[in-house]
């Protein structure tokens, strides 16, 4: 169903991949990388009050269980298509269950994250995850319970605010657990590239740790239409339990900081870079916040001319072709992982992100002025 979807950027991998951890230096980044995409998924059980501490134990007791998608790259050139939401979804360019490429890098796979939008699913943005998968890296995506499009709980539990940061740290830490016998234990789970859409742009925030405000939760939380947060929930979201140390690069798609979690300073508890990402027929407050974010240690805002909410995830849009739209955000996230997750300082990515070179006129790339 809808298989077509996720055909985007599904170029042929060429036959002449070098056993050379250092090749991909000049792989380009506008490019479809040298691998095709294998995926796999399973289900992953955790203990939400064992990652936010014992104090927690009795308001967050008992597990949680949350579908991993992954995505990784394969010299296989055929096999059966990956099935995502219960195989609801047929993905004729990733192939289940591929044998894994031997990893590109000399640390191991580099590891994105991502977190998928309200109702979504962890494979609604495949074209993206099978983009960096072709570049050597792994690509992680929760189906965040109770909140995908086959088990959307409404109104919205409160709790999910909590959890949503959670399945992300929760995720890493399963990759990281994986047998020695596995060959995605060679995924490097020291430092990742978190990136979200719409509504997981907030488990981007939080992820990367901005700082949640007492005082705006305290307003916030009573207008949620979930109802009040409790006092254990507001406890656990002030807790700093959320983020997790090995983001050390962010890229949000389709949303802003959400100021009634976050307070007007939260946003400075973010250490990594953070890209945000738009369209302009969809801007979802990120001009209204621009401003205000630029005291960041550092901080990118790209818009897609054109673009819409779903540029981002199903690539549905009548003002900007799906092809362009993947192939902007697939190169721009690319070079932002690279230089954050993996030292990169070569030339082209530089010029890149720092506005020196333009791969598009439908990209409007902006940094904060030197002087602030």
């Amino acid at each position: 169903m809808f298989a077509g979807l996720f055909l985007l950027l599904s170029c042929q991998a060429p036959d002449n991949v070098v056993d050379d951890r250092t090749a991909w230096a000049s792989w380009t980044v506008a490019d479809v990388g040298p691998y095709e995409a294998g995926y796999r998924s399973w289900t992953h059980s955790y203990e939400p009050a064992l990652q936010l501490g014992p104090e927690f134990v009795a308001d967050f007791a008992g597990t949680r269980d949350i579908q991993l998608n992954v995505w990784y790259p394969t010299e296989d050139s055929d096999g059966p298509p990956a099935a995502y939401l219960s195989g609801l979804y047929l993905d004729d360019a990733a192939i289940l269950d591929a044998v894994a490429a031997s990893p590109a890098h000399i640390a191991g796979y580099p590891l994105m994250v991502y977190s998928h939008g309200d109702m979504g699913f962890g494979g609604d943005s495949a074209a993206i995850s099978r983009f960096f998968a072709s570049h050597g890296w792994v690509v992680l995506a929760p189906d965040h319970t109770q909140n995908t499009l086959i088990d959307t709980v409404q109104p919205r539990p409160t709790d999910h605010y909590v959890h949503r940061p959670l399945d992300i740290g929760a995720a890493v830490d399963a990759i990281a657990a994986l047998a020695d016998v596995d060959p995605l234990s060679e995924v490097d789970t020291r430092s990742y590239m978190v990136t979200g859409h719409s509504f997981g742009c907030y488990a981007v925030w939080a992820s990367a740790g901005a700082h949640y405000d007492e005082a705006a939760l305290d307003e916030h939380c009573g207008s949620l239409e979930e109802g009040d947060c409790t006092a254990s929930q507001k406890a656990a979201l002030v807790s700093g339990a959320l983020a997790d140390p090995r983001v050390v690069s962010a890229v949000t798609m389709g949303g802003s900081i959400r100021r009634g979690f976050f307070g007007q300073d939260g946003h400075r508890g973010v250490s990594s870079p953070l890209l945000l990402m738009s369209g302009t027929e969809d801007n979802h407050g990120i001009p209204e916040s621009w401003e205000g974010l630029q005291d960041m240690a550092e901080v990118a805002w790209l818009e897609l001319v054109g673009g819409c909410h779903q540029s981002f995830a199903t690539g549905i849009c009548s003002s900007l072709e799906p092809s362009v739209g993947f192939g902007l955000i697939g190169a721009y996230s690319l070079a932002w992982g690279r230089r954050d997750v993996l030292n990169d300082e070569t030339v082209d990515v530089r010029a890149l992100l720092e506005g020196e070179q333009s791969i598009s006129d439908k990209a409007i790339y902006s940094t904060p002025p030197p002087t602030r």
